[in-house]
This record gives structure tokens, C-alpha cells and sequence, in this order.
């Protein structure tokens, strides 16, 4: 799934909704600002047009025009999105950006622009992203300027302009292959050492917001810098001899940013096609995993992920309106379910099971587990590793099963599967109590 809430080191990036229209007309139905790059909202319910059809755009299969806030501080300063209409074969996108008055000259549109280029190549399978502004705009060519990108002149070579244009527009461009090779010439020092001249691929599979970079013999996971994070280095590093695991070639902390490079787990993912078609073997596959993480002695395990952890953090994710209600199951929140996230934390801390404490992979789906030759040949995306709940593994891979073989993930339906399976191949009865909770408590993750 994509991840729909961007962070830079000042910003907060997140789809437009219902509820933003009077932050948004302080700049939408602003003349002074808005002539420089569309034509103003006149009237408010002009604006609350605007956001109705734009939030409207994130919950459809053809979605084109992935239109983002930007939020400084608790507030709503402007606007940013990634527009695929543009192009007949979706094979480019154009960024647009737009600031309140009030907030400019603050370096606010390049990074928000960057992380917008960003999730452009991330997540929307495109080769190239382009954007314009008049030539009397030059805030905006800077900023095309400050995010890698050069301009295209008539010829259709690129070079900036030079000084002496006094109408029109300038256009400028950035290839996925420069946008790539400025991700890796932005790196630390002592990360490049190690990946210097290799190519990668980007894996965007999951949603945790994390940059993921793909080397034939290591992996290169790029966060913002959280405590956690260090902690899963130190379980990554205690892991080594205990559980197949990807070894830690290089940790760097720099600035706000995490960059954890580890060693490549070779072999297929569980969700692989020929797992689906064959599965008594996947299912005894993944009941061996998740028994092997159980055998593990915890007793100076480095970290712990009890359900008290992990309700304080999905209070800081409530709080922080870092959770994404378009990503969950369709009975959690509305009619029938929850009102909104906070009804859902409220009531998973009336209702907490009692533990039992096991290591815990904490993110236990099919694309986490990695097989070679029939067997495990290692576990990845540690991010919520460590002495954890029983049943979160076994829901997270129950709900994986379920969605895999149902067509939700994939788009392929293998009839004939039934999840509860995985609990004749553990030998163990379901407690379904448990199970669903913790699934509704992954909802705010």
C-alpha cells in the first residue's frame, strides 16, 4: 500500500480532506497569491468545492490528481500535489505548490515539493515529473531549481534560462534516473562507501513510510530519526545467531534522518504467486516461522513492544494525524464500527487482554517472511521487533492469508482457502477475542 502521510524535517504532508476549507481559502481565495498559479476561489463555497472533489480523488480506483496539505505546526499552510492527468499513458506526472502568504520565504515549498517529487517516483510507477510557473514567478523556478530539476528549452535540450525572458512560462523536468542518482549522491559518507556505484530498485511494498533502497547484496531503509529506530538496530544486531535475520552491514544517524544498511535476505516472499498455489506448504512454512520465533529465549531481548507500548504510540499516531482511515478494513470506522480513531484507542485500552509475552516479529505478514530451498532463509522489516504479544503475529498473519488469497492484495482470488488453516497447522485452537484486537489495534498503524 502507499504511504499517504509524508514528513519532512518541518512538515507534515497529507491528502486533503473534508474539514480543511477554511485553512485552505486563506490562500485558495487569495488574489495576491493565487494569480501566480491558478485563478482564485471567489466565494468560500467555491473552496469547499475544490476540497469535496479533491477529497473525493483519493478514495477512487482512477485516481490522477493526488492533491496534498502542507501543515506546519498544527496548521494548514498551503497546498501541493502530483497531477497524472496530463499524461495519456500515465507515464509522467507535473507537481504544482502553493503557500499562504504569511509562510513564504521560508524554504517550506522545496521541501514539501521535494517530498512530493519524492513520492511521485515512490509510488506512482512514472519515468518523469515536470512543472511550470510564469517567468515572473521566480520563488517557483527556484524551487524546480532546489528539487533537482533543469529547464527544457525549445530545442528540447535542458539548460537553466538565462537572464532576458520576460514572457511565458518555463518548464522543467527530472528523469526517475537523475531523481535516483541524486538519492544516492545525498547520502552520508560512510553509507556511500558502501553502494557507490551500484544501481538499485525501490521497494514501496508496505506502508510504513519508510525509503527503501534495493542493492544486489544489501538493503538501504531510510527513516526519520526516532528513538525505535535505534532500538531495532540493537534487536537486529541480537538477532545474529538466534533467528535468520538481516545482518547490519552500517547504521548512520544524520540530522533528522535514519539510514540503516543491512545485508540482502535472499529468496522468495510468502506472498510469492507459487507460495498462493501450493498452500499446505506455505501454511507449514509459516507455522514453523512463527514457532521459531516463539522458541527464542527472552530473557535479555533488548527491546519490548507490549501492548502498553504499543497504545502510547498509536496515542502519539492519534495525535499526531498520522493515521491513514483510507487503509483499514471497511468495518472498522462508520456505521457499525468506530467513530473515528480515537473511539477505537479509547476502547482498546478498556479492553486489553492479559499477555503472552513471546519474541514478536510485530509486523508477521506474507511479504516479511523470505524462503529459499523450502525453507526460511531470513525474517525482514524488524521496524516493531522484540518481546511483543503472541496472538499480534498470529493475527497480522492470519489477516495477511486472509487478504492474499481473497484478491485485496494482489488482485488475484485463489478460491478455496480458508485462513482459519493456520491454526490446524500451529496446533492451536483460535482465541479470537485476542486475534481481533489486535487486528483493530493495527488499524491506527
Amino acid at each position: 500500500m502507499k504511504n499517504n502521510v509524508l514528513k519532512t524535517k518541518r512538515l507534515i504532508l497529507r491528502p486533503i480532506m473534508l474539514g480543511d476549507e477554511k485553512e485552505i481559502h486563506e490562500y485558495a481565495g487569495d488574489k495576491d497569491i493565487t494569480m501566480m498559479f491558478f485563478l482564485p476561489n471567489d466565494t468560500f463555497e467555491e473552496t469547499c468545492d475544490f476540497v469535496k472533489d479533491n477529497a473525493a480523488e483519493w478514495n477512487s480506483p482512477d485516481q490522477t490528481d493526488f492533491e496534498f496539505v502542507i501543515i506546519y505546526e498544527g496548521k494548514i499552510i498551503g497546498g501541493c500535489d502530483a497531477d497524472l492527468s496530463h499524461s495519456e499513458d500515465r507515464s509522467y506526472a507535473t507537481l504544482g505548490w502553493i503557500l499562504n502568504k504569511n509562510y513564504r520565504k521560508m524554504g517550506f515549498a522545496s521541501e514539501a515539493a521535494d517530498a512530493l517529487l519524492d513520492y511521485a517516483f515512490e509510488n506512482l510507477n512514472i519515468e518523469k515529473v515536470y512543472a511550470q510557473c510564469d517567468v515572473e514567478n521566480p520563488a517557483s523556478f527556484n524551487v524546480m531549481k532546489n528539487i533537482g530539476m533543469t529547464c527544457i528549452n525549445d530545442k528540447g535540450t535542458r539548460t537553466y534560462p538565462k537572464t532576458g525572458k520576460t514572457s511565458g512560462e518555463y518548464t522543467c523536468m527530472i528523469t526517475k534516473e537523475e531523481w535516483m542518482e541524486k538519492k544516492l549522491t545525498a547520502l552520508p559518507e560512510e553509507i556511500k562507501k558502501h553502494v557507490a556505484g551500484k544501481s538499485y530498485t525501490l521497494d514501496d511494498m508496505g506502508k510504513s513510510g519508510s525509503k527503501i533502497m534495493v542493492f544486489d547484496d544489501c538493503v538501504l531503509k531510510i527513516t526519520d530519526y526516532r528513538k525505535e529506530n535505534e532500538d531495532t538496530v540493537n534487536v537486529m544486531r541480537w538477532l545474529e545467531g538466534r533467528i535468520p535475520a538481516p545482518r547490519v552491514i552500517c547504521y548512520v544517524k544524520e540530522d533528522d534522518k535514519q539510514y540503516l544498511l543491512m545485508e540482502k535476505i535472499i529468496g522468495k516472499m510468502t506472498c510469492d504467486e507459487y507460495y498462493l498455489e501450493h498452500p499446505k506448504e506455505l501454511l507449514d512454512i509459516l507455522a514453523s516461522a512463527l514457532k521459531m520465533l516463539w522458541e527464542v529465549d527472552i530473557s535479555d531481548c533488548p527491546r519490548r513492544r507490549d501492548l502498553d507500548v504499543e497504545l502510547e504510540e498509536a496515542q502519539y499516531r492519534i495525535d499526531n494525524d498520522l493515521v491513514d482511515v483510507a487503509n483499514v478494513e471497511p468495518t472498522t470506522f462508520g456505521e457499525g464500527g468506530f467513530k473515528d480513531p480515537q473511539a477505537l484507542l479509547d476502547w482498546l485500552k478498556e479492553n486489553k487482554p492479559e499477555c503472552e509475552p513471546v519474541l514478536s516479529h510485530g509486523d508477521f505478514c506474507l511479504p516479511n517472511i523470505m524462503v529459499k530451498d523450502g525453507k526460511i532463509s531470513g525474517f525482514i522489516d524488524l521496524g516493531d521487533t522484540g518481546i511483543g504479544e503472541k496472538w499480534r503475529d498470529i493475527a497480522l498473519c492470519y489477516r495477511s492469508l486472509k487478504h492474499n488469497f481473497d484478491g485485496t492484495f494482489g488482485g488475484k482470488v485463489y478460491p478455496d482457502f480458508n485462513p482459519d488453516m493456520l491454526f490446524d497447522a500451529l496446533g492451536i485452537e483460535p482465541d479470537w477475542d485476542k486475534l481481533n484486537y489486535q487486528i483493530l489495534l493495527d488499524e491506527l498503524f
